[in-house]
């Protein structure tokens, strides 16, 4: 294990420990090589409170007997003001040391690099390393772990065991600096609008582990200002991750592995596997990383490592999405975190009520379960059950199933692969029957066909600039053209789009693994670096109706990794703000024809209500699904909400605040007709005397809530009166020609046996 030491220079220089090390000793202060170190001094550094200084007092004492088990540990050593910077290499007997969680930017530090003090100082992570270096020799302490440079990436044993201990490494630490470079400390954490709530850090994968880990964590805001400990903002980091307080607190026991699963259901890492990976620790299992392997194997290999130690059957409470293909052909296990987004309340499962033993054979997982049929029919080969999982929802207590469907013999595959059953408590259960459920494809190389589609606003000097694309097999270019909008990518294949205006720039940078995009927002980035090609395709004929048409040869040029980092694995939206307050947002989503997904990417200015309040878990919400027969995603909603979960770009969960007033939420749906010009539709939720209603407004472009409310005051309608409809005054343009469009607007309180979140549901169709 590699740590940072932290002494005085004469201290260093007459060192004789029998410590391997590795030295990286900057130049003096002074010099012409020198960095500089942050703008904040040692002696007035925040971060160090009479109360932590007390606890961090208490625990710099003692080794630690149960790293002996680690082959190698190696820590960074830094002297001086500003620190000289050595790595050491503990093989046992691992001192105190304290440890950095971050989210990795552009131009870290690496091991390598530390092979060398003049490389090292001229990036720009060498500045966070100094300022956590003074964090912790303010707290007294000697030594300090940060990943980006204490792991040899370049050697796959080394990073192996790196991956593989992790969690032990922030577990066994005396206190964790989590520094968050997005967040501000003059803003009120419990709004929702501040930088905390939003912040980059609690949309990692590899964070949750350094979140849950280790016992003592401080926040650092992006000028490492202290914001505050976990402790402190329990409520706050709560209501962002889901993850109760005791379990905050170092409380894991009768914590359901599904519920241990939601929690990284919306988390993202820049290579897929690795959100299989960064969970290990939190469920006290290893696998060896096999990169390249794809998230959906490696979180298969995960999930059959967990129940080799656990018999908690919850690990097959999740839900697929409603927009896949193969709902109806899957197996129990689920193919990443993300179809255990609505398992945040199920319980364990009660090991005591059955042979609890399941074991995966080549027929499937063996695995004894009540089944109940759902309907007498003559074909019994394929006759739907509901099979019981003996784990409840914690809520209502009731019991949780899955649909099975029999294949003949004792075979069955899960069916209705988007559905969870809640059945009342009082339901008697059928007596066990040993069955094998055999397990989908997990790994197709069928292309992907995406379309890709942008909006820039009317008057501006935005245009499309830039178009790379890489075939793993060709190394062909593509030109961007007004038509066709579309283009293939096959497995590993890889596509930036360049946009640019006088003042800004941005990237879009698309990846296809597993038959699934990646894609990310890039802000600002360098397109004159020799990184990039200059041997690219002339200028489109309309740049700003471009897509892509027939391909050219050239040689491409390769996509940074760094550009993937917290970007969409799937479907969803991300959104990034310049400092004219220009909000460009990229939207993924899954077309309803098998492989094919669209990209939309806008550019707009975006007016958001601020309240801030005390925050208390949402009594009354909406989990809201749209399904359209054109392209309407959700654009917006207004006010903006604290406790919004996007689910994907049709479905989302909105809250309702009682004590705001009115007490309601504007959700914005959005398409682009042929012209791309936008269509709007806002639809309002509310809770009025404890009951819901809603109406719905069509051309909408405004942006208050008092706005919408005096134009969609027609169509209010009442919880319990039924649905209700509204035709679009006119025709809409799209690709097959001129339509008139309705929107359907039903909602009600949910059922018992749902495990959606909220207290309502409501669906809108949009149909021509």
């Amino acid at each position: 294990m590699r740590l940072l030491r932290i002494v005085s220079r004469h201290e260093i220089e007459d060192c004789t420990d029998p410590i391997t090390s590795t030295s990286t000793a900057a130049s003096t202060p002074g010099s012409p090589d020198t960095t500089p170190s942050p703008s904040i001094p040692p002696s007035t550094l925040p971060g160090v409170s009479s109360s932590r200084l007390s606890h961090l007092s208490e625990k710099l004492v003692g080794t630690f007997d149960d790293f002996l088990d680690l082959s190698t540990t190696w820590f960074l050593s830094a002297t001086s003001d500003p620190p000289d910077l050595e790595i050491v290499e503990f093989l046992r007997d691992v001192p105190p040391y304290v440890i950095l969680s971050h989210t990795w930017e552009d131009d870290e530090v690496s091991f390598q690099d530390m092979q060398n003090p003049e490389l090292a100082r001229r990036k720009k992570g060498y500045t966070k390393i100094l300022a956590a270096c003074r964090l912790a020799q303010n707290d007294g302490y000697e030594y300090i772990w940060i990943d980006s440079c204490c792991i040899n990436k370049d050697s796959s044993a080394e990073l192996s065991e790196a991956i593989n201990s992790m969690y032990r490494y922030y577990e066994k630490s005396d206190v964790c600096y989590a520094y968050l470079s997005d967040a501000r400390r003059d803003e009120d954490p419990r709004s929702h609008t501040s930088s905390f709530r939003w912040c980059k850090w609690f949309t990692r994968g590899w964070t949750l582990q350094e979140l849950l880990a280790p016992s003592e964590l401080v926040f650092f805001d992006k000028g490492w200002i202290e914001m505050g400990t976990k402790r402190d903002l329990h409520d706050v980091i709560t209501a962002i991750t889901g993850i109760p307080m005791r379990v905050l607190f170092g409380d894991m026991t009768s914590v359901s592995i599904a519920k241990r699963m939601s929690w990284a259901a919306f988390r993202k890492t820049t290579r897929p596997e690795d959100l299989a990976y960064s969970l290990m620790g939190i469920f006290g299992v290893n696998i060896p990383p096999l990169y390249g392997e794809g998230l959906s194997n490696a979180f298969m290999r995960l999930q059959r490592e967990i129940i080799i130690s656990s018999d908690d059957r919850s690990i097959f409470a999740w839900v697929a999405s409603r927009h896949d293909s193969d709902l109806n052909s899957r197996g129990l296990f689920a193919r990443s975190p993300f179809e255990f987004r609505h398992s945040g309340g199920v319980g364990m499962s009660d090991s005591s009520l059955i042979d609890s033993s399941f074991s995966m054979m080549n027929s499937g997982l063996e695995i004894q379960l009540p089944l109940a049929p759902l309907e007498i029919n003559d074909n019994q080969d394929h006759r739907d059950y509901l099979a019981f999982l003996h784990c409840n929802d914690e809520t209502r207590r009731q019991h949780i199933a899955v649909y099975l469907q029999h294949q003949g013999g004792e075979r069955f595959v899960r069916c209705r692969a988007d559905q969870l059953m809640l059945v009342h408590w009082s339901t008697p259960i059928p007596s066990p029957r040993r069955i094998a459920v055999k397990e989908g494809l997990l790994y197709s190389t069928r292309s992907l066909q995406l379309d890709i589609r942008w909006s820039l606003p009317e008057g501006s000097t935005w245009n499309c600039t830039q178009w790379h694309c890489l075939w793993m097999d060709k190394g062909l270019w593509k030109r961007a053209t007004p038509e066709p909008r579309e283009i293939v990518l096959n497995e590993r294949d890889e596509m930036l789009l360049g946009f640019k205006s006088q003042e800004s720039a941005f990237a879009i940078v698309i990846r296809v693994i597993d038959n699934v995009v990646l894609a990310n927002l890039v802000m600002e980035p360098d397109f004159d670096s020799s990184h990039w090609s200059t041997q690219g395709p002339p200028p489109a004929t309309n740049p700003r109706r471009g897509s892509w048409s027939e391909p050219l040869n050239g040689v491409p040029s390769p996509i940074p990794v760094s550009f993937f980092e917290g970007g969409l694995h799937g479907m969803g939206r991300v959104w990034k703000t310049f400092k004219d307050k220009e909000t460009v947002s990229l939207t993924a989503q899954k077309a309803i024809q098998e492989s094919k997904c669209s990209l939309k990417i806008s550019i707009n200015h975006q007016s958001i209500m601020s309240i801030s309040r005390q925050l208390q878990p949402p009594t009354f919400g909406f989990m809201i699904q749209v399904k359209s027969e054109l392209d309407f995603t959700v654009k917006d909603v207004i006010p903006r909400d604290f406790f919004r979960v996007d689910y994907g770009p049709q479905d989302i969960y909105v809250s309702i605040d009682l004590d705001q007033s009115p007490a309601l939420r504007v959700v914005v749906l959005e398409c682009l007709d042929l012209d791309n010009v936008p269509l709007r539709i806002s639809v309002t939720f509310g809770i009025h005397d404890l009951r819901a209603w809603s109406e719905l407004v069509y051309d909408s472009n405004e942006e208050t809530v008092e706005s919408v409310l005096e134009a969609g005051a027609k169509t209010c309608r009442w919880e319990g009166e039924g649905p209700y409809r509204l035709e679009h005054p006119g025709f809409v343009r799209l690709r097959d020609g001129w339509h008139s469009i309705q929107a359907i607007v039903r909602f009600g309180r949910k059922e018992d046996s749902s495990l959606l979140p909220g207290s309502h549901w409501a669906n809108i169709e949009i149909v021509n």
